[in-house]
């Protein structure tokens, strides 16, 4: 299954940008709190 292969490092790259956003706007909201 070579898509499979392929889509692997894509997917991972996805969730991690997510990953990052959630951070971003987590640390908005504490400089919001402070």
């Amino acid at each position: 299954m070579p898509d499979a292969v392929a889509w692997g490092p894509i997917l991972r790259a996805a969730a991690g940008v997510q990953w990052a956003e959630l951070v971003l706007e987590a640390g908005e909201v504490v400089a919001r709190a402070d």
